[in-house]
């Protein structure tokens, strides 16, 4: 699929017009709906309603925070496959851990890479779009991954934090998490580059001028 080609509809959430404004345009340059919201708890009426294919949450709203939001999506018998990405300026491991707790799809740090954001949307879009298997219970779940939830110990700053998700949750915050750190690596080697490149230009400067 050619991404954007379909008008899937995306619910953005944000309290900040300005980034809100910004995350709009970029969606709808690619040609996907996007519909706004600016507090979680507006976000999950609004979900429920327009049955949106995607959810991008900030994190730190007022009202009903990211967190709150996609646990509250992600228990919601409806709206329980919705994919969420949480979207923050925070980027220690607690944070990310309460990302997994909350069952959260992807979870990436402002400023975050537009391509990369738009790849994650297309992938996460393509998902959402496979067939749902029904169980011998008659419940209806994913067919394209095992969503059991799992319980996972992990001790970080010397403290013990105990959380519960899907399989494939944890999974993907991982791959996001180590894709991100290549990406901070990949841009710290080119202002590395540029630095050099500017020390010698500033020596050769200084030795015209002696």
């Amino acid at each position: 699929m050619v991404m954007g080609q379909t008008l899937e509809t995306i619910l953005i959430v944000d309290d900040s017009h300005t980034e809100l404004r910004a995350l709009q345009s970029l969606l709808s340059a690619q040609k996907y709906r996007v519909v706004v919201a600016y507090n979680g708890r507006e976000a999950l009426a609004m979900a429920r309603d327009i049955q949106p294919q995607l959810l991008i949450s900030d994190i730190d709203m007022p009202i009903m925070n990211g967190y709150q939001l996609c646990q509250a999506v992600k228990s919601d018998p409806v709206l329980f496959r919705l994919p969420v990405i949480l979207l923050t300026t925070l980027s220690r491991p607690e944070n990310i851990l309460r990302a997994l707790d909350a069952r959260a799809d992807y979870y990436l740090t402002k400023p975050y890479d537009a391509r990369y954001l738009l790849t994650r949307i297309a992938s996460l879009l393509e998902a959402q779009r496979a067939p749902v298997a029904v169980s011998s219970d008659g419940e209806a779940g994913p067919a394209s991954w095992d969503d059991r939830t799992e319980t996972l110990e992990v001790v970080v700053g010397g403290a013990r934090h105990s959380v519960s998700a899907g399989r494939q949750q944890m999974l993907n915050l991982l791959l996001c998490t180590y894709e991100q750190t290549v990406a901070q690596n990949s841009t710290l080697t080119r202002v590395q580059s540029d630095l050099q490149g500017l020390n010698a230009e500033l020596r050769r400067q200084a030795r015209r001028l002696e």
